[in-house]
């Protein structure tokens, strides 16, 4: 499994708007290795809210394929909300280890 990150800071209090963007981009869902995404909202008392947006892949190549795609370039085109502010920070991972009930 291939697992990325993209950390976004964004104005305070504007986490559900954030959410409320991805729950509009249709794309990924139908991404061939597309598993999963989740919005992660850091709790903590700051004047800027932090969110970690985490997407699952079957593998590297399908992630690399997401980003190449029309689909991508759609969903990151034009400007924007001014509730983000500045550039995410993507991180990589695989999976080492999954300990589930």
């Amino acid at each position: 499994m291939y697992i990325t990150t993209n950390g976004i800071r964004i104005s305070k209090g504007t986490s559900p708007q954030l959410v409320q963007l991805f729950q509009t981009q249709e794309g990924i869902k139908k991404q061939p290795g597309f598993l999963n995404l989740e919005i992660w909202t850091q709790l903590q008392d700051d004047p800027e809210d932090f969110c970690l947006v985490v997407t699952q892949w079957k593998s590297k190549e399908h992630y690399d394929n997401w980003i190449a795609s029309d689909a991508f370039k759609r969903s990151h085109s034009g400007t924007h909300p001014t509730y983000i502010l500045g550039p995410g920070v993507t991180n990589h991972y695989k999976l080492g280890l999954a300990v589930s009930l």
